[in-house]
């Protein structure tokens, strides 16, 4: 009776050891991404029922501009139009449709490496009070960054990509 317990408990460690090295890898992530940010009334069908307030919404599964499954644009699904760019081929992440669905829908897939999309914007996002959401599933990849929303103050833009953290340790930052 012991050696079992011992055996179980031991397994139990071994899992646990195993899980906590996975929270120090960085994470190669696929999402989908909805972002709430307090400003814009929304006309259209939105996401879990939320019908005021919606900045702005990323569908995997619309407004996506890609050629052989590199995205090039991903339109915002809000009625506020901040729809993502990005002109350079090698930093453009994939759509992944049929191929790879993540509960049974469509990703837009960044490599962690050098992947963005950016809103150049025309007005700008109210950043300051702000809810975001984001739908991801990680893949263990120790040279990948973990996915981000960020502003760049400099040129006013806001970023879609994965960035590094000092301490190896996921992170969803808003410059």
């Amino acid at each position: 009776m012991n050696t079992t317990i011992n055996t179980i408990n031991g397994a139990i460690k071994q899992k646990l050891s195993q899980l906590r090295a996975l929270r120090r890898v960085l994470p190669l992530i696929s999402l989908t991404v909805l972002a709430l940010f307090g400003q814009v009334a929304q006309a259209q069908i939105t996401p879990g029922g939320v019908s005021s307030g919606l900045s702005l919404w990323l569908k995997a599964d619309a407004g996506i501009s890609e050629t052989a499954g590199a995205v090039s644009a991903w339109e915002d699904q809000s009625s506020s139009s901040f729809d993502l760019t990005q002109s350079n081929s090698v930093s453009q992440p994939l759509w992944k449709g049929a191929s790879e669905l993540m509960n049974f829908n469509p990703v837009v897939d960044f490599d962690g490496l050098d992947d963005n999309l950016a809103y150049i914007p025309s007005s700008l996002i109210d950043v300051r009070d702000m809810t975001m959401f984001v739908v991801g599933e990680e893949e263990v990849r120790q040279d990948a960054y973990p996915i981000t929303l960020r502003y760049n103050s400099t040129t006013d833009n806001i970023i879609v990509n994965q960035a590094f953290s000092g301490d190896n340790e996921c992170l969803l930052e808003l410059w």
